[in-house]
């Protein structure tokens, strides 16, 4: 049976032997916000996928996210905007951001923006 083009299919692919894994976390208004996809002993982290979103503040705000292992960090500005809040959507499907090395944890962290509007992080990824 065939789709119709009005139908989306989303299929997460993972590598053998790996183990997907997701993590995520929420914020109060202008407060800061991270978490972390957990290393595990003899494996390495991959994160696939990091989706940040805002609510609306009192007025535009801006802020830096980091995605970072503690040796290798990217930065990308966030802007949250007074009629629809922030989104961000990074997908690193095709080219992953790898830890370092074994047994070391992704953190994805959104500073405190002064008047800025509650957050929310979710991370997919996977181990092997």
């Amino acid at each position: 049976m065939g789709l119709s083009n009005s139908q989306e299919v989303t299929k997460a692919v993972y590598p053998l032997e790996a183990t997907p894994i997701t993590a995520s976390a929420t914020g109060g208004a202008g407060a800061s916000n991270a978490v972390s996809l957990a290393g595990v002993s003899g494996k390495t982290t991959y994160l696939t996928k990091a989706i940040v979103t805002s609510t609306s503040p009192a007025a535009q705000q801006s802020g830096v996210v980091t995605i970072s292992d503690g040796t290798q960090t990217l930065s990308f500005q966030f802007v949250e905007s007074t009629s629809a809040g922030g989104f961000m959507n990074l997908d690193f499907s095709d080219s992953h951001f790898v830890a370092a090395a074994t047994n070391t944890a992704i953190t994805v962290t959104i500073p405190a923006i002064g008047s800025g509007g509650a957050t929310a992080i979710a991370l997919l990824g996977y181990q092997r």
